[in-house]
């Protein structure tokens, strides 16, 4: 199998990142609304994956669902286990993983969950053969009838518009500014490429799009909602 996370540049760009002390203190906005029109805010037990500042992982908490979360960062798991240290009203509902790096297996076991979120990661594994490798896994251990929310960088996002084109919808980003170390990232052109990988392993339940461009913040994002198909095929 493909590893999930096969570059250390990128690892290392967010790691040094956490380590810096880079924060976010508010969730993301489609999740908020997501987790109501996806999820129908019915908690269960969810897979954060590349939890990051934590943000993310503590409004699912907040919202009654048991989170298992995991990041390849060694200082973001130590930071969020420090915020989870300050809300005892929600820690006790968290377990927090540290995925090695070039990792090829999650460690859970088959149909674990009833939900998943994978935000702003998915372009960070380079490739779309990357994409679909972690893909496999998420469907692996999440439930049949299980929802995933899920997002990909696009043609227009920071990684593409500041990136060099390498064909194949990947760039190569150079995250790490005085180091000169540089990260494939894979952004594919169109949402429904980012739906056709998506379908690999889900059945499809609705898919947007967002974004801004103000200054020199640039962002857009392919989103798909989804959820594995039941043993009848739905």
């Amino acid at each position: 199998m493909t590893q999930i996370l096969t570059d250390s540049s990128a690892i290392r760009y967010y790691d040094e990142g956490a380590a810096s002390g880079t924060d976010k203190r508010y969730p993301t906005i489609n999740l908020v609304r997501l987790e109501h029109r996806h999820f129908g805010h019915k908690p269960g037990r969810l897979l954060e994956y590349a939890f990051g500042s934590g943000c993310n992982m503590i409004h699912l908490l907040e919202c009654g669902h048991t989170v298992d979360a995991l990041d390849t960062s060694a200082h973001a798991n130590r930071r969020v286990a420090e915020k989870l240290a300050k809300r005892p009203d929600i820690a006790d509902k968290a377990t927090l993983h540290f995925l090695e790096e070039g990792a090829t297996r999650l460690m859970f076991e088959d149909e674990t969950f009833d939900y998943v979120n994978c935000m702003s990661v998915l372009s960070l594994l380079g490739s779309a053969e990357g994409v679909d490798a972690l893909l496999a896994e998420l469907c692996r251990v999440l439930k049949p009838g299980g929802k995933i929310i899920a997002d990909i960088n696009g043609p227009e996002s920071v990684f593409s518009t500041f990136g060099i084109d390498q064909g194949d919808d990947v760039y190569l980003f150079g995250g790490n500014g005085d180091t000169g170390d540089t990260f494939p990232c894979y952004c594919p052109e169109k949402p429904e490429d980012f739906v056709g990988l998506m379908e690999n392993h889900f059945v499809t339940d609705n898919v947007g799009f967002t974004g801004h461009h103000i200054f020199d913040y640039v962002e857009q994002e392919f989103i798909v909602c989804a959820h594995r198909a039941s043993a009848d095929g739905n």
